[in-house]
């Protein structure tokens, strides 16, 4: 028995209907009605595709004209950024935990750490036996504490 309603994957009537809306525009405005190629556009001051003046006149109160560019900075930054969300996926922030996170981290002791150093295949044959002789200085320091706080 067949299922009933539309098939998976095909557009729905708003769908259809948003992108009938598109075609239409883009027949009348060309490919400025693309979003994307549109803020581009905005971001890199392309004011002769985008059929808007270079500069425009900006009057102050104090009677004084100054000439402006027409897309003010301000605007294209807005539109980078508006842009960018179509071409780069947002990251999302990643909370690291574990032997290396937090408090977890202060709970290794001298041995574990020495053990996690020494066995890094990466690490020189030099330093791993710094690492190991000052594990041993460390035990003997503990030993000697232990002794003198039994006396």
């Amino acid at each position: 028995m067949p299922k009933a309603g539309r098939p998976k994957g095909s557009p729905n009537s708003k769908s259809l209907e948003a992108l009938a809306i598109q075609q239409r525009v883009e027949a009348e405005q060309g490919d400025c009605a693309d979003p994307l190629l549109f803020l581009l556009r905005v971001m890199m001051n392309d004011t002769k595709r985008l059929k808007v003046p270079e500069t425009m006149l900006s009057y102050h109160q104090n009677g004084e004209v100054i000439e402006k560019p027409f897309i003010s900075m301000e605007l294209r930054i807005k539109a980078a950024s508006a842009a960018v969300e179509y071409l780069r996926a947002k990251r999302k922030a990643v909370e690291v935990t574990g032997v290396l996170g937090h408090a977890k981290a202060e709970a290794l002791s001298p041995q574990q750490i020495q053990s996690i150093l020494t066995g890094d295949p990466f690490l020189h044959e030099s330093d791993r036996r710094t690492i190991e002789l000052r594990a041993e200085e460390g035990n003997r320091d503990t030993e000697i504490k232990g002794r003198d706080q039994k006396s």
